[in-house]
């Protein structure tokens, strides 16, 4: 036992040098995720968001510096991640992406990520998004208003049903199906 303790004290020692906090840890997924996005490794890219997902909160901060990354497909990708955290600082950031990317893509997906964190605060942002000339940021907002269930969006998909694109017309339709159970559910 005497000789195994000089063993363990050295290794309390060194331990220390090969430890990351949790940041550092997400910062290393979010490396390695990036990498498979350049890659087109879309297997490597999941699992990198999955244990982004598990490590929970401290993934939020390297995930929200990667939004202002130069590659589109980063900055899509990353904002279709940041919709599973429920952390204050993600519906600020997928706001700002979602008004000012130059990206249809990525600002279809700020849009669908704010709508699974059901954010009220999208609310009128998405609102008017179902009157810009891009139909795929029309059908990207209608999609995340229907999961957002908000009452208030209904005037507004109910003219969307209308809309030239069909598409827009489908997730209007069913947006407006989403807010009738959201408002059952509330209600029971």
């Amino acid at each position: 036992m005497k000789r195994l303790l000089p063993f363990f004290l050295c290794l309390l020692t060194v331990f220390p040098v090969f430890a990351q906090t949790q940041e550092e840890e997400a910062g290393r997924y979010l490396d390695t995720m990036i990498g498979a996005i350049r890659e087109g490794n879309d297997p490597m890219r999941n699992r990198m968001f999955i244990k982004l997902r598990v490590l929970g909160v401290p993934a939020v901060g390297p995930l929200l510096g990667a939004l202002d990354n130069e590659t589109p497909e980063v900055r899509h990708y990353v904002s279709f991640t940041l919709g599973f955290f429920d952390d204050p600082r993600v519906v600020d950031a997928l706001l700002g992406v979602f008004r000012s990317d130059p990206e249809t893509s990525v600002r279809c997906a700020a849009a669908e990520a704010l709508g699974r964190l059901e954010s009220a605060e999208a609310v009128d942002p998405l609102l008017d998004a179902l009157k810009v000339g891009d139909a795929k940021i029309r059908q990207s907002a209608a999609y995340a208003l229907g999961l957002v269930g908000d009452p208030r969006a209904r005037p507004a998909l109910e003219k969307a049903k209308s809309d030239a694109d069909e598409l827009v017309r489908f997730f209007a339709e069913e947006a407006l199906v989403e807010i009738d159970r959201a408002v059952a559910r509330r209600k029971s």
